[in-house]
């Protein structure tokens, strides 16, 4: 007796649809020969589709200081690509679980 979607050694095939590209986010800052922003571009992308925002800033007469947060309020890469991958396993597991 053959079992259509099973081969020979009893366990199902995957299907073969390539897995989509991960989300793709950027911020760009240009900044002016004295340090002052210009230009600042926020682009998101995900499946092919990509938004972007582009806020232009006239001259200001000030300069800007940025200041880091203590470390307390911030996280390093290998922590953040932790809790990234976490979050893409629980989009995928919210997805099937909304085609079944």
């Amino acid at each position: 007796m053959k079992r259509s979607g099973f081969p020979r050694h009893g366990y199902p095939t995957a299907p073969k649809h390539p897995s989509p590209p991960p989300p793709r986010d950027t911020l760009e800052i240009a900044f002016a020969a004295d340090g002052l922003p210009v230009q600042t571009i926020i682009s998101q992308g995900e499946r092919g589709v990509t938004l972007s925002a582009t806020l232009d800033i006239p001259a200001i007469n000030f300069p800007l200081t940025i200041i880091a947060p203590p470390a307390s309020q911030t996280i390093g890469l290998k922590r953040f690509r932790t809790i990234e991958r976490r979050s893409i396993a629980q989009a995928r597991q919210r997805r099937k679980a909304r085609h079944l």
